[in-house]
């Protein structure tokens, strides 16, 4: 086994509300025991991992204690043979891609803060970066999982191998659900082999036409990029593409799409290659998903096909609503991350005139940071499918029938 150390659990605060008791445990078998303690004395609980996305979720009804999983950070199982990792919850994307990075494989996943961000807490929010365009969510990752009820009860799904689909539909029913329905304790994760060769190409659009133009030929080639975003603001648009692989096949993809790029207009193109590449992507990352008190994140999703015009209907909205807004477009997975400055004296009348206007020909709509003095009583989900708010009601039913875990948090108050 691989011990990492973890940071001292320090005072935190969820929507505003500071836990009566802040615990910390080290096993599962400490979390069991806390979980069956808490349904005992009827309180209720936050799980906590590195606390990077604390803004997610409703104002919580109650919060009796939150409990940090930042000390189940060890290694379980690891052959890079197999190509199959298997490690505790708390463990931070960073140390994870550092074991992995020692044999030549990584997770296909790019997160926020990875230094900060635990494994369990980016599988319990669904967290997925602008690599999702070719490698998926973790969700396609998460091969089994080990999770604790909150009558105490340790839980496994799925398994360590592949192949082995018993329990595999629970294992990925965790992934999303906020910790609403148990807490995960560990997980098993299929792995691959790193890329040999890192390059992003930025440029700048004269407009978001020209640059949704662009994207559209780059999704159309046989080599994809391995991530795409436009970001837009009231001084332009940028597009960035960043391409990974081989090195003498990157090398060639940036040649001919920095050609395509001129080609169509754009200027001010730089390649970025190995780590400039790659931080320049976790940057833009971090500071995309960094939660502000005076900025409100909401995340909208749609078809591919309704993108560009779901974009000519938004930003003429927003320049009375949200003047200065930033969009983040990522065309090939019809996602857009909008983040508007609060408006002085706003209101939960504002935030919900803002939802509107960016659910409006949007699939979801979905708050993902705001101050919880404007976003009380306001379900920050969004409206949800009554089949599925049902299966997840039956869920939390059957596996949190107390409702002690993150209570009020998720869709539908669950």
């Amino acid at each position: 086994m691989i011990r990492q150390r973890t940071a001292t659990l320090t005072e935190l605060l969820i929507d505003g509300i500071q836990p009566r008791h802040q615990l910390r445990v080290e096993s599962v078998e400490q979390l069991a025991d806390l979980l069956a303690g808490v349904i005992a004395g009827g309180g209720a609980v936050v799980p906590v991992g590195g606390g990077t996305a604390l803004g997610l979720g409703n104002v919580p009804k109650e919060v009796q204690a939150s409990v940090s999983l930042t000390g189940l950070d060890r290694v379980l199982d690891y052959e890079p043979s197999d190509m199959m990792l298997s490690v505790e919850a708390g463990m931070t994307m960073t140390a994870i891609q550092e074991t992995l990075g020692e044999h030549g494989q990584y997770l296909a996943l790019d997160v926020a803060f990875p230094e900060k961000a635990t494994i369990g807490g980016v599988i319990a929010t669904a967290f997925a970066g602008p690599r999702r365009l070719t490698d998926g969510t973790l969700r396609d990752q998460l091969v089994g999982a080990t999770f604790v009820r909150s009558d105490g009860a340790i839980c496994k799904a799925g398994g360590k191998v592949v192949k082995n689909v018993s329990g595999f539909d629970l294992a990925r029913a965790l992934h999303g659900s906020l910790g609403t329905l148990a807490i995960i304790a560990s997980v098993n994760l299929k792995v691959l082999p790193a890329s040999k060769e890192d390059a992003t190409l930025v440029a700048h659009a004269e407009d978001t036409d020209q640059a949704l133009g662009l994207c559209r030929q780059l999704l159309l080639t046989a080599t994809r990029p391995t991530a795409l975003d436009i970001s837009i603001t009231d001084d332009g648009a940028e597009v960035a593409a960043r391409f990974t692989g081989g090195l003498a096949g990157v090398e060639h993809l940036c040649d001919e799409n920095r050609a395509g790029m001129e080609a169509a207009g754009l200027v001010g193109i730089q390649t970025l290659s190995g780590a400039e590449s790659a931080q320049w992507w976790q940057s833009a990352l971090d500071e995309r998903a960094a939660e502000r008190p005076d900025i409100v994140q909401i995340h909208a999703t749609m078809r591919p096909s309704a993108v560009e015009g779901y974009l000519a209907r938004l930003r003429p909205a927003l320049v009375e609503l949200a003047p200065n807004t930033r969009l983040t477009v990522s065309p090939g997975v019809a996602a857009v991350h909008v983040a508007a400055p609060m408006r002085a004296g706003a209101s939960q009348f504002w935030l919900a005139s803002l939802r509107q206007a960016v659910a409006a020909g949007a699939e979801s709509a979905v708050i993902a940071c705001a101050p919880a003095s404007v976003k009380h009583d306001l379900d920050v989900w969004g409206e949800m499918p009554p089949d599925g708010l049902e299966i997840m009601r039956a869920l939390k039913r059957e596996m949190d029938p107390r409702e002690v875990l993150n209570t009020g948090r998720y869709v539908g108050f669950i």
